[in-house]
């Protein structure tokens, strides 16, 4: 996966997996809050001979470390268990009281760790303390050894330490003397030979205590009550519970964008639809009514990047044909709210401001937006024409403050409106009108939703079909296309609105009875110096007066 296409999926699901780490912190907490105190006491033993011993057999030393896996088993056996049970008079069974005993030896290391846990810390210390002792109550038994000959070992041990050190010291008075005599020089012999012959014994008697001591188990370090808890851990609770959450977000996420077949990418339109993308638009903001006005960026935002992607859409579509100048384009898309209306408003604008005359039809006579964009009247229009048996009259056409751009509002929604575009007369409007020289931008209802735009795609030299990033459906886009096809429309390109790419769930169907999108998006912009070139004169909606600059004229 690329970065871009990385970040778009974050970007998309960002709610989601934010949600799913919030969710799990506060269980997380919650249920720490909730779960009582556990203390975890600890005794360590000492399992051999003991550190102050000198003990030079490497074999000893093994022979210790393994042994200290026998006493880990050992730790752990019921009858130990119910040994301490009985000394501590606690109530509970053997195998309730292991579930909170645990006996660990670390790797080439011969120190035992009784470990006990208890929501009881005082409690806690004595058992771990008296599972220590009963080890080394039951070290005799465990290894098959005699402690009296432990005991005889050490007493003889002793013994030869106190002759061997006579004899010493009997040896130095003799060895001292200037002129000793023949006794003298003979009991100086005989004493040492006595010394060799005690210290070759006192070595086996060391020998065979060494072999005793190095099965034999000693406290190392008592337990002691632990001051606070070991669960549980707060912090750390909520830390695992928010990476935890991160993953599942992240796999939620992962599933939805598989199932998701939204259009998001150029490479989506290109494997798609098979068609080039014109232009892909930003996150535009939205107003209606009075500051509808505020959504044409090619009047006030005319450097921004909304703005400029317009720019793009207009030079991607003059490139489309290079043979031939850009005629008439109906601008449309599969279903309500995906930005067709405020696209088309601006890429008229985007026409005009290069001094082309331009005149933009508002052909979506269900649900009528440019005159509002515009600010001009809508007691009369398209549906005005359409409804009626008399011939067009340029005087149906609005000026705007845009030079060169005249505007041809829906006028009164009427009740038919696929009757009046289908009837044959809307076509022939349309080439009236590009037969006068102008480029001709026609605002559609949606392609999905009813019939009038494929109605419309046979009248104009080319469409164009704006799609909601991230919430139109693929299949929704193909049924668009395939109903332009049907009526012999050209499908130009495939703009991109990003306003769609913060509703990370699956797109709701138009098709499959969903809930209809917002209205159109907005862009912030405001209007430009007006265009002699149609000027009528019109009530205003509000109060009947004229506005200024719109006095009847002819065209010259």
């Amino acid at each position: 996966m690329e970065l871009s296409a990385l970040l778009d999926f974050l970007r998309s699901y960002k709610w989601l997996i934010g949600s799913a780490i919030f969710v799990a912190a506060v269980l997380a907490a919650l249920v720490s809050s909730t779960l009582p105190p556990t203390y975890t006491a600890s005794a360590r033993l000492v399992v051999g001979p003991t550190l102050g011993a000198d003990v030079s057999d490497y074999d000893q030393v093994l022979s210790s470390q393994a042994l200290a896996r026998t006493y880990q088993q050992a730790a752990t056996t019921n009858g130990m268990a119910a040994r301490v049970i009985d000394d501590l008079g606690l109530d509970e069974t053997p195998e309730d009281f292991l579930e909170n005993v645990r006996a660990v030896t670390e790797e080439d290391s011969s120190v035992l760790t009784i470990e006990v846990e208890n929501g009881d810390a005082d409690l806690a210390a004595a058992i771990a303390n008296a599972i220590a002792d009963d080890l080394i109550a039951s070290s005799a038994s465990l290894q098959g050894r005699d402690p009296e000959v432990t005991a005889l070992l050490q007493e003889q041990t002793a013994t030869l330490r106190e002759q061997i050190a006579d004899i010493d010291a009997r040896a130095a008075e003799l060895s001292a003397l200037v002129v000793p005599t023949a006794e003298q020089v003979a009991e100086l012999a005989e004493l040492q030979d006595r010394a060799v012959a005690s210290r070759q014994t006192l070595s086996s008697l060391l020998q065979s205590f060494i072999a005793t001591s190095a099965s034999g188990v000693s406290v190392l370090d008592e337990a002691v009550a632990p001051p606070r808890p070991s669960s549980p851990q707060l912090v750390l609770n909520i830390i695992v519970a928010m990476i935890l959450g991160l993953v599942l977000g992240l796999a939620i996420a992962a599933v939805r964008r598989t199932l998701d077949d939204s259009i998001r990418t150029e490479d989506d339109v290109r494997i798609a639809l098979g068609v080039p993308l014109l232009g892909d638009i930003g996150d535009i903001p939205s107003s209606k009514g009075p500051k509808a006005a505020s959504r044409l960026v090619m009047a006030s935002g005319r450097d921004s990047a909304s703005a400029e992607a317009i720019r793009s859409i207009r030079t991607n579509l003059e490139h489309a044909s290079p043979d031939r100048p850009i005629g008439s384009v109906l601008v449309t898309s599969p279903g309500p709210g995906d930005g067709k209306s405020t696209i088309a408003a601006n890429l008229a604008m985007a026409f005009a401001q290069t001094g082309r005359p331009t005149i933009l039809v508002d052909a979506n006579l269900r649900n009528p937006a440019v005159h509002e964009m515009f600010g001009v009247p809508n007691e009369t229009g398209l549906a005005t024409y359409l409804g009626s048996d008399l011939s067009w009259s340029p005087a149906l056409l609005r000026s705007t403050d845009t030079p060169f751009l005249r505007v041809l509002p829906s006028g009164p929604v009427p009740l038919n409106p696929a009757d009046l575009l289908g009837a044959g007369r809307a076509g022939h409007l349309l080439r009236e009108l590009r037969r006068g020289g102008d480029i001709v931008v026609v605002d559609s209802p949606p392609l999905e939703s009813v019939s009038d735009a494929a109605i419309l795609g046979a009248a104009v030299e080319t469409s164009i079909m704006v799609l909601d990033r991230g919430r139109t459906r693929e299949e929704d886009a193909l049924a668009s296309q395939a109903a332009l096809g049907r009526v012999g429309g050209k499908l130009a390109g495939v703009v991109l609105n990003r306003r769609g790419r913060g509703r990370a769930g699956k797109p709701v169907s138009r098709r499959a009875g969903g809930r209809s999108a917002p209205p159109e998006p907005a862009l912030v912009g405001t209007s430009a110096p007006a265009d002699p070139a149609y000027v009528i004169t019109s009530p205003s909606p509000r109060d009947g007066s004229v506005k200024p600059g719109e006095a009847a004229e002819e065209r010259r």
